[in-house]
């Protein structure tokens, strides 16, 4: 009597579903099922978030991940201004044309004309869906900055306070808040499927894992600050916590980098030193991801410290790392990946028309201009996003789900930009909206905290996890398509 979906492979090789009750093995060819089973575990801990979002692409951006930072958009954006819970969001938007907002204003018009369930091909035996359960060319940035009362006797970015606005004007109409996770009450508009949850937690860490293979991605992206950088949120070193999500991983197949966090007078000789001792501590284990034998770095806010400084402390071809930057616009792709030291850009953020290079019809262009130097951009996709519950300022930078329209037009997208990588933002960045984990409809005992949103009608908890499975199906299609034409 479970609700399955029968799948009739066409002739020329798509593919059309039905949805009905049926009873049948569940081993049978053809059949999947398409409504997991739902479970729900009352909260039990919470965490904290990464965020990037603003007034406008023009104003001062506040990051998720810049918790506890006011921003003064006047003020000029040095590494001073970044607290140590986030990374200092980009404090100008610029981008093709210098217009992002028009080109997210048409992108928004655009709708996807092949769905992931037509081009992707499911595995169709159990040893095709071990062999081909994630793919290197997928990452996924994740965050494991949780904590619980039930495991860590306190919590951590559950209980996230609202972000101040720079504006006292605008500061004034949202008094102070925090959140209060014993009551159900989170920082943020979804409720995980685990509740408040510990990263630290292994049963929990085993689930994310499980879910990150199931959606075939093949590299994590790990928000990390060096030992005694700690966000100020969490306030405790995860210096234990990144060899435990190494075995992890590597042993279901998957691999991991940091993402590195900026913190109060950081400098590119400083993180010289970060990625040296993560090198010497993380990056000897068989489940670091490397690029022609460089392990990985992701830098974020690496706009913050100017590229001559970058070239000084990482020599260009001669760094021994692979660095990956964060671009706003196509000057950032261009001083610090094209003529810079960095080997490839990504865009992070899940809000497009946020910055340009959130921009969805903005990547072709930056596709291609790294690609003619032989470095890459790695376009960023996103399910939505809604920070209303750490920023509730900041609303025009929402960006709804569409019931996963959304997220179907940024891979769409990325892919037929040619980008030969591709990072969802974000696994569980609960703060912003950005996750795929799984969520669940949960209402707050707390006296005036609306109830969470959900991910649709019926029991749609993983929907996002099997919607990146699909998609990075179709990705690995096309790759394969195109390799083969060339």
């Amino acid at each position: 009597g479970c609700s399955l979906g029968i799948v009739y492979r066409l002739d020329d090789g798509s593919r059309a579903r039905a949805t009905s009750p049926v009873a049948s093995h569940p081993r049978l060819r053809g059949i999947e099922l398409v409504r997991p089973e739902r479970v729900f575990v009352p909260h039990a801990a919470m965490r904290h978030t990464k965020a990037a979002a603003t007034a406008s692409p023009q104003a001062a951006v506040v990051d998720a991940r810049d918790d506890d930072t006011t921003t003064n958009p006047g003020a000029a954006a040095s590494q001073e201004e970044t607290s140590s819970s986030a990374g200092g969001l980009p404090r100008s938007g610029g981008g093709v044309g210098d217009a992002p907002a028009a080109a997210a204003a048409a992108w928004d018009a655009v709708t996807t004309t092949t769905t992931p369930e037509k081009q992707s091909r499911r595995p169709e035996s159990e040893e095709e869906e071990d062999v081909a359960a994630v793919s290197m060319a997928v990452h996924c940035f994740a965050y494991f900055w949780y904590r619980s009362k039930e495991h860590d006797a306190r919590y951590a970015h559950w209980d996230h306070e609202h972000l101040p606005h720079w504006d006292a004007r605008v500061n004034a109409r949202f008094p102070p808040f925090r959140h209060d996770p014993d009551r159900g009450d989170i920082g943020s508009t979804f409720y995980p499927r685990l509740g408040a949850y510990s990263s630290r937690d292994a049963s929990v860490l085993r689930t994310h894992v499980a879910s990150l293979k199931r959606a075939r991605v093949g590299v994590v992206v790990a928000s990390w600050y060096p030992p005694g950088r700690a966000d100020t949120a969490t306030l405790v070193d995860d210096e234990d916590l990144v060899p435990s999500l190494l075995d992890a991983l590597g042993a279901s197949g998957l691999q991991l980098c940091l993402h590195l966090e900026p913190y109060e007078g950081r400098t590119a000789a400083k993180v010289r030193a970060d990625v040296d001792r993560a090198v010497q501590v993380y990056a000897s284990h068989p489940a670091y991801y490397r690029v022609d034998g460089r392990p990985v770095f992701y830098a974020y806010d690496s706009y913050q410290i100017p590229p001559a400084d970058w070239a000084a402390a990482f020599p260009r071809d001669n760094s021994g790392v692979y660095l990956v930057a964060l671009a706003l616009d196509r000057r950032h792709l261009d001083d610090y990946v094209l003529r810079g030291p960095f080997d490839a850009a990504y865009s992070y953020f899940g809000a497009v028309g946020f910055t340009a290079a959130s921009t969805p019809t903005a990547w072709r262009e930056f596709v291609d201009r790294a690609n003619k130097v032989g470095k890459q951009f790695i376009p960023c996709v996103a399910p939505g996003y809604d920070d209303s519950r750490v920023r509730p300022w900041n609303g025009e930078n929402t960006r709804p789900r569409e019931d996963g329209r959304y997220y179907d037009r940024m891979w769409q997208s990325a892919i037929d930009a040619g980008a030969s990588t591709i990072a969802v933002t974000s696994f569980n960045e609960w703060h912003e909206g950005t996750q795929i984990e799984e969520a669940v409809p949960f209402a707050p005992s707390r006296i005036g905290v609306d109830a969470y949103e959900d991910y649709g009608p019926g029991d749609t908890a993983a929907m996002y996890i099997e919607r990146t499975r699909s998609w990075v199906g179709t990705f690995l299609q096309e790759q394969g398509h195109l390799r083969s034409s060339r």
